[in-house]
């Protein structure tokens, strides 16, 4: 557990980072863990925030949540595509709970990696490591796939990296905002559901 973290295992460098999440015990978790690592980092919690805040030269990484409340990280990926040249963009890395169904999809959109949610602290100084150490390439050719397949539904050794990396008042906070919070994305998604469902049967 100790080792976990060894300074050793720590991403080299420091970066600024724009995290695109619309939950906010998802933005706590994340940004908890950017930090700890010793990123900086802004937080969009819509598509069109993010593509007002993004510019040339600004970011060093933008992480993309894929379900936002006006569009789809998939969306703002595209459309960042087209405004920039790739040369002017920093890795855009997809964030969902779907990595192994839809990775293809989000790689043609211009996605350069995916990340599964919740955010895993040895993915994440993976993925770091692989667009930023060159010495750590040919580590970083384990997919997200690969560590991700044993995964199970309560991910016990996570929990505890969270607790270790962040504190246990910080988990217990975003426990208690989640539990505030739920009622409300269940309605959202109910409607989104049912509206989908009217749409198809037209």
């Amino acid at each position: 557990m100790e080792d976990a973290f060894d300074e050793d295992d720590m991403p080299l460098p420091a970066l600024h980072v724009l995290l695109v999440e619309d939950i906010e015990l998802n933005v706590i978790v994340a940004r908890s863990v950017l930090e700890k690592l010793g990123n900086s980092v802004d937080v969009a919690m819509t598509g069109k925030a993010a593509l007002e805040m993004f510019a040339p030269g600004e970011y060093d990484l933008v992480l993309l949540d894929i379900q936002l409340p006006d569009m789809t990280g998939l969306d703002i990926a595209r459309e960042l595509t087209r405004r920039h040249t790739r040369e002017d963009l920093p890795p855009l890395v997809a964030l969902t709970a779907n990595v192994l169904k839809d990775k293809k999809e989000y790689l043609d959109a211009g996605m350069d990696d995916v990340l599964s949610k919740p955010l895993s602290v040895p993915a994440l100084t993976a993925m770091i490591k692989k667009f930023w150490d060159a010495t750590d390439k040919e580590e970083s050719t384990v997919t997200p796939e690969e560590s991700d397949k044993a995964q199970a539904l309560l991910d016990i050794p996570m929990l505890e990296q969270y607790i270790e990396l962040v504190g246990p008042k910080l988990i217990t906070d975003g426990l208690a905002v989640f539990e505030k919070m739920m009622p409300g994305y269940l309605s959202v998604l109910e409607s989104n559901l049912t509206a989908r469902d009217k749409k198809r049967r037209r």
